[in-house]
Protein backbone atom coordinates (compact mmCIF):
# COMPACT_ATOMS: atom_id res chain seq x y z
CA UNK A 1 0.00 0.00 0.00
CA UNK A 2 1.52 3.36 -0.63
CA UNK A 3 1.02 5.78 1.81
CA UNK A 4 1.26 9.81 1.55
CA UNK A 5 0.23 11.03 4.70
CA UNK A 6 2.94 10.06 6.43
CA UNK A 7 4.24 13.91 7.00
CA UNK A 8 2.08 16.24 8.34
CA UNK A 9 3.39 19.58 8.27
CA UNK A 10 3.15 21.76 11.42
CA UNK A 11 1.21 25.42 10.50
CA UNK A 12 1.73 24.85 6.78
CA UNK A 13 -0.51 23.29 3.92
CA UNK A 14 0.70 20.82 1.15
CA UNK A 15 1.15 22.15 -2.03
CA UNK A 16 -0.76 21.45 -4.86
CA UNK A 17 0.06 18.15 -6.21
CA UNK A 18 1.21 20.09 -9.61
CA UNK A 19 4.20 21.71 -8.47
CA UNK A 20 7.64 19.74 -9.34
CA UNK A 21 8.51 17.08 -7.45
CA UNK A 22 11.96 16.30 -6.67
CA UNK A 23 12.97 12.89 -8.09
CA UNK A 24 16.35 10.79 -8.44
CA UNK A 25 16.47 9.30 -5.37
CA UNK A 26 16.80 5.85 -3.93
CA UNK A 27 13.28 4.63 -3.83
CA UNK A 28 13.08 5.64 -7.95
CA UNK A 29 11.20 2.21 -7.76
CA UNK A 30 8.72 4.06 -6.31
CA UNK A 31 8.73 7.47 -7.81
CA UNK A 32 6.17 6.32 -10.58
CA UNK A 33 3.38 5.79 -8.20
CA UNK A 34 4.36 7.35 -4.68
CA UNK A 35 6.01 10.49 -4.79
CA UNK A 36 4.16 13.76 -3.51
CA UNK A 37 5.29 17.18 -3.71
CA UNK A 38 4.96 18.12 0.31
CA UNK A 39 5.58 22.30 0.57
CA UNK A 40 7.70 24.84 -1.87
CA UNK A 41 11.20 22.20 -2.57
CA UNK A 42 10.45 19.10 -0.68
CA UNK A 43 8.67 15.53 -2.35
CA UNK A 44 9.02 12.59 -0.24
CA UNK A 45 7.94 8.60 -1.58
CA UNK A 46 6.90 6.35 0.81
CA UNK A 47 5.57 2.99 1.27
CA UNK A 48 3.63 0.68 3.74
CA UNK A 49 2.54 -2.44 4.66
CA UNK A 50 2.00 -5.07 7.34
CA UNK A 51 5.88 -5.56 7.79
CA UNK A 52 7.72 -2.28 6.29
CA UNK A 53 7.37 1.19 6.29
CA UNK A 54 9.57 3.33 3.89
CA UNK A 55 9.80 7.36 3.36
CA UNK A 56 12.49 9.03 1.20
CA UNK A 57 12.32 12.60 1.73
CA UNK A 58 14.65 15.12 -0.27
CA UNK A 59 14.98 18.53 -1.49
CA UNK A 60 14.84 21.80 -0.53
CA UNK A 61 14.05 23.27 2.26
CA UNK A 62 13.40 27.20 1.57
CA UNK A 63 12.98 27.68 5.93
CA UNK A 64 12.93 25.16 8.84
CA UNK A 65 10.51 23.21 8.49
CA UNK A 66 8.78 21.40 11.94
CA UNK A 67 6.08 18.21 11.05
CA UNK A 68 5.07 14.92 12.55
CA UNK A 69 6.18 11.41 11.59
CA UNK A 70 3.40 9.48 11.25
CA UNK A 71 4.82 5.70 11.19
CA UNK A 72 2.68 4.66 14.59
CA UNK A 73 2.27 0.82 13.27
CA UNK A 74 6.04 0.14 13.80
CA UNK A 75 7.88 -0.34 16.76
CA UNK A 76 11.30 0.68 15.68
CA UNK A 77 12.47 3.54 12.93
CA UNK A 78 16.20 3.22 11.27
CA UNK A 79 17.06 6.86 9.97
CA UNK A 80 19.19 7.81 7.30
CA UNK A 81 20.52 11.62 6.92
CA UNK A 82 22.26 11.97 3.83
CA UNK A 83 21.92 16.29 3.53
CA UNK A 84 20.64 18.73 6.13
CA UNK A 85 19.71 18.06 9.66
CA UNK A 86 17.09 16.12 10.96
CA UNK A 87 15.92 17.03 14.76
CA UNK A 88 14.23 14.15 16.56
CA UNK A 89 11.91 15.30 19.52
CA UNK A 90 13.43 18.72 19.16
CA UNK A 91 16.40 16.73 20.97
CA UNK A 92 18.27 14.54 19.22
CA UNK A 93 20.17 15.84 16.14
CA UNK A 94 20.50 13.46 13.39
CA UNK A 95 23.30 15.30 11.18
CA UNK A 96 25.10 14.75 7.16
CA UNK A 97 26.48 11.25 6.64
CA UNK A 98 24.74 9.87 10.12
CA UNK A 99 22.06 7.25 10.82
CA UNK A 100 20.34 5.62 14.39
CA UNK A 101 17.34 3.98 15.17
CA UNK A 102 15.16 4.14 17.94
CA UNK A 103 11.81 2.44 19.84
CA UNK A 104 8.85 4.64 18.60
CA UNK A 105 5.06 5.42 19.53
CA UNK A 106 2.01 5.50 19.17
CA UNK A 107 1.75 8.70 19.03
CA UNK A 108 3.49 10.95 15.71
CA UNK A 109 7.36 11.91 16.33
CA UNK A 110 7.77 15.70 16.33
CA UNK A 111 10.40 15.82 14.11
CA UNK A 112 12.30 19.29 12.45
CA UNK A 113 14.29 20.37 9.40
CA UNK A 114 16.90 22.72 8.79
CA UNK A 115 17.07 25.05 5.91
CA UNK A 116 19.02 24.05 2.89
CA UNK A 117 19.26 20.47 1.43
CA UNK A 118 17.42 18.08 2.67
CA UNK A 119 17.78 13.99 2.10
CA UNK A 120 16.24 12.11 4.45
CA UNK A 121 15.35 8.03 4.52
CA UNK A 122 13.45 6.35 7.48
CA UNK A 123 12.74 2.79 7.54
CA UNK A 124 10.27 1.45 9.84
CA UNK A 125 9.56 -1.95 11.37
CA UNK A 126 5.93 -3.16 12.26
CA UNK A 127 4.75 -3.70 15.53
CA UNK A 128 3.38 -6.96 15.19
CA UNK A 129 6.02 -8.98 15.03
CA UNK A 130 8.01 -7.08 18.40
CA UNK A 131 9.04 -10.20 20.05
CA UNK A 132 10.62 -12.33 16.63
CA UNK A 133 12.25 -9.13 15.99
CA UNK A 134 13.51 -7.91 19.44
CA UNK A 135 14.41 -12.22 19.77
CA UNK A 136 17.11 -11.34 16.54
CA UNK A 137 18.24 -8.24 16.78
CA UNK A 138 18.26 -7.59 20.79
CA UNK A 139 20.08 -5.14 21.31
CA UNK A 140 17.77 -2.97 19.59
CA UNK A 141 16.04 -2.84 22.60
CA UNK A 142 12.93 -3.05 21.42
CA UNK A 143 9.77 -3.76 23.98
CA UNK A 144 6.07 -4.82 23.93
CA UNK A 145 4.69 -1.25 25.45
CA UNK A 146 1.35 0.27 26.30
CA UNK A 147 -1.04 2.42 23.33
CA UNK A 148 -0.12 5.44 25.82
CA UNK A 149 3.46 4.56 25.13
CA UNK A 150 6.01 7.53 24.08
CA UNK A 151 8.74 7.84 22.12
CA UNK A 152 12.49 6.56 23.18
CA UNK A 153 14.68 8.75 22.31
CA UNK A 154 16.91 8.16 25.34
CA UNK A 155 19.05 5.53 23.82
CA UNK A 156 19.58 6.02 20.46
CA UNK A 157 22.72 5.96 19.14
CA UNK A 158 23.76 7.75 16.05
CA UNK A 159 26.63 6.18 13.93
CA UNK A 160 28.50 7.06 9.97
CA UNK A 161 26.84 6.32 7.07
CA UNK A 162 29.94 4.01 5.63
CA UNK A 163 30.76 2.48 2.24
CA UNK A 164 28.60 -0.25 2.97
CA UNK A 165 25.51 1.30 3.62
CA UNK A 166 25.94 3.14 0.10
CA UNK A 167 26.45 -0.71 -1.32
CA UNK A 168 22.92 -1.17 0.05
CA UNK A 169 21.22 2.15 -1.37
CA UNK A 170 22.32 1.76 -4.65
CA UNK A 171 21.34 -1.79 -4.75
CA UNK A 172 17.92 -0.46 -3.59
CA UNK A 173 18.52 2.54 -6.65
CA UNK A 174 18.39 -0.38 -8.92
CA UNK A 175 14.93 -1.99 -7.94
CA UNK A 176 12.53 -1.73 -10.61
CA UNK A 177 9.04 -0.63 -10.09
CA UNK A 178 6.90 -4.31 -10.04
CA UNK A 179 3.37 -4.95 -8.82
CA UNK A 180 5.01 -8.33 -6.58
CA UNK A 181 8.74 -8.16 -6.16
CA UNK A 182 9.86 -4.41 -5.16
CA UNK A 183 8.04 -5.14 -1.76
CA UNK A 184 10.16 -8.30 -1.44
CA UNK A 185 13.48 -6.56 -2.87
CA UNK A 186 12.94 -3.83 -0.57
CA UNK A 187 12.51 -5.84 2.54
CA UNK A 188 15.59 -7.96 1.89
CA UNK A 189 17.97 -4.37 1.23
CA UNK A 190 16.10 -3.23 4.64
CA UNK A 191 17.16 -6.61 6.66
CA UNK A 192 20.77 -5.96 5.50
CA UNK A 193 20.80 -2.59 7.04
CA UNK A 194 19.13 -3.41 10.04
CA UNK A 195 22.55 -6.09 10.45
CA UNK A 196 24.57 -3.66 10.06
CA UNK A 197 22.89 -1.45 12.47
CA UNK A 198 23.15 -4.53 14.98
CA UNK A 199 26.92 -4.90 13.98
CA UNK A 200 27.40 -1.04 14.64
CA UNK A 201 25.59 -1.41 18.11
CA UNK A 202 27.63 -4.29 19.20
CA UNK A 203 30.95 -2.72 18.35
CA UNK A 204 29.57 0.36 20.54
CA UNK A 205 29.07 -1.34 23.12
CA UNK A 206 31.94 -3.15 23.37
CA UNK A 207 34.31 -0.07 23.15
CA UNK A 208 31.61 1.02 25.63
CA UNK A 209 32.40 -1.60 28.21
CA UNK A 210 36.49 -0.90 27.35
CA UNK A 211 35.92 2.38 28.50
CA UNK A 212 34.07 1.46 31.68
CA UNK A 213 36.81 -0.58 32.94
CA UNK A 214 38.95 2.06 32.05
CA UNK A 215 37.53 4.40 34.09
CA UNK A 216 36.54 1.79 36.79
CA UNK A 217 40.36 1.17 37.01
CA UNK A 218 41.36 4.96 37.43
CA UNK A 219 38.50 5.60 39.80
CA UNK A 220 39.82 2.46 42.03
CA UNK A 221 43.59 3.64 41.50
CA UNK A 222 42.34 7.15 42.56
CA UNK A 223 40.59 5.94 45.81
CA UNK A 224 43.52 4.09 47.38
CA UNK A 225 45.37 7.05 47.15
CA UNK A 226 43.13 9.33 48.88
CA UNK A 227 40.74 7.59 50.49
CA UNK A 228 42.45 9.00 54.14
CA UNK A 229 40.77 12.72 51.96
CA UNK A 230 37.95 14.02 54.01
CA UNK A 231 36.52 15.35 51.07
CA UNK A 232 36.68 11.94 48.80
CA UNK A 233 33.16 11.17 46.96
CA UNK A 234 31.61 10.04 43.77
CA UNK A 235 31.58 13.90 42.99
CA UNK A 236 35.02 14.33 43.44
CA UNK A 237 36.42 11.54 41.73
CA UNK A 238 34.41 11.82 38.83
CA UNK A 239 35.80 15.33 38.73
CA UNK A 240 39.38 14.53 38.78
CA UNK A 241 38.66 11.88 36.24
CA UNK A 242 37.09 14.85 33.82
CA UNK A 243 33.97 12.29 33.26
CA UNK A 244 30.18 12.51 34.58
CA UNK A 245 29.05 10.71 38.06
CA UNK A 246 26.71 8.53 35.85
CA UNK A 247 29.66 7.67 33.90
CA UNK A 248 31.11 6.77 37.34
CA UNK A 249 28.10 5.05 38.76
CA UNK A 250 28.15 3.17 35.30
CA UNK A 251 31.75 1.97 35.63
CA UNK A 252 31.08 0.38 38.77
CA UNK A 253 27.82 -1.53 37.58
CA UNK A 254 28.34 -5.26 37.74
CA UNK A 255 31.28 -5.10 40.32
CA UNK A 256 30.00 -5.94 43.75
CA UNK A 257 30.21 -2.20 45.21
CA UNK A 258 29.96 1.26 44.27
CA UNK A 259 31.94 3.98 43.93
CA UNK A 260 30.71 4.99 48.20
CA UNK A 261 30.80 1.20 49.44
CA UNK A 262 34.38 1.05 47.90
CA UNK A 263 35.49 3.95 49.57
CA UNK A 264 34.44 2.51 52.77
CA UNK A 265 35.56 -0.72 52.24
CA UNK A 266 39.18 0.26 51.50
CA UNK A 267 39.00 2.33 54.82
CA UNK A 268 37.82 -0.23 57.09
CA UNK A 269 40.94 -2.57 55.62
CA UNK A 270 43.26 0.25 56.61
CA UNK A 271 41.64 0.41 60.18
CA UNK A 272 42.36 -3.46 60.84
CA UNK A 273 45.92 -2.65 59.47
CA UNK A 274 46.41 0.28 61.90
CA UNK A 275 44.94 -1.77 64.28
CA UNK A 276 47.43 -4.63 63.87
CA UNK A 277 50.06 -1.93 63.27
CA UNK A 278 50.31 0.55 65.88
CA UNK A 279 49.06 1.28 69.12
CA UNK A 280 46.27 4.30 68.18
CA UNK A 281 43.32 3.76 69.67
CA UNK A 282 40.17 2.96 67.96
CA UNK A 283 38.99 6.60 68.44
CA UNK A 284 42.26 8.33 67.66
CA UNK A 285 41.84 6.01 64.24
CA UNK A 286 38.35 7.01 63.66
CA UNK A 287 39.11 10.12 63.79
CA UNK A 288 41.92 10.13 61.10
CA UNK A 289 39.42 8.27 58.48
CA UNK A 290 37.13 11.09 59.32
CA UNK A 291 34.45 9.03 60.61
CA UNK A 292 32.95 10.90 63.30
CA UNK A 293 30.73 7.98 64.85
CA UNK A 294 32.96 5.55 66.54
CA UNK A 295 29.63 3.16 67.19
CA UNK A 296 29.28 2.74 63.41
CA UNK A 297 32.32 2.53 62.56
CA UNK A 298 32.42 -0.66 65.38
CA UNK A 299 29.50 -1.65 63.13
CA UNK A 300 30.62 -1.48 59.97
CA UNK A 301 33.80 -3.51 60.68
CA UNK A 302 31.57 -5.84 62.52
CA UNK A 303 30.10 -6.87 59.22
CA UNK A 304 33.01 -6.62 57.59
CA UNK A 305 35.06 -9.17 59.47
CA UNK A 306 32.77 -11.29 61.64
CA UNK A 307 34.43 -9.59 64.73
CA UNK A 308 34.73 -6.49 66.71
CA UNK A 309 37.79 -3.75 66.48
CA UNK A 310 38.42 -4.82 70.18
CA UNK A 311 38.79 -8.44 69.24
CA UNK A 312 40.98 -7.72 66.79
CA UNK A 313 43.49 -5.62 69.13
CA UNK A 314 43.41 -8.75 71.67
CA UNK A 315 44.54 -11.12 68.87
CA UNK A 316 47.25 -8.87 68.05
CA UNK A 317 47.90 -8.52 72.27
CA UNK A 318 48.06 -12.41 72.09
CA UNK A 319 50.37 -12.66 68.66
CA UNK A 320 52.85 -10.30 71.02
CA UNK A 321 52.47 -11.81 74.23
CA UNK A 322 53.32 -15.88 72.26
CA UNK A 323 56.03 -14.08 70.83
Amino acid sequence: MYNNEMIDFVGHQKISKTCPVQKGGYLSCLEETGIVPLTEGLSAVSLANERLSVLELRGQAQQTREFHLHMEDCCFLLMFQLRGNLFLGGSICVGTERYGGCNTSACPLYCRLDAGKIWSIVFGLSNRRIEEIQHEWPLFGIQAQADNRVTNLDNTILHNIGYRHRQIFDKIQQIQNGPYSTLIKLEYQFMRLLELYHADLSDASKSKDLESVRIYRLAIDYILKHYMDADIDRNTIADKLSVSVRTLNRAFEGKGNNVTQSIRLIRIHKVRELLRTTDSTFDDIAFQLHYMDTKHLAKLYIKQFGYSPTMERKKRTKGDMEN
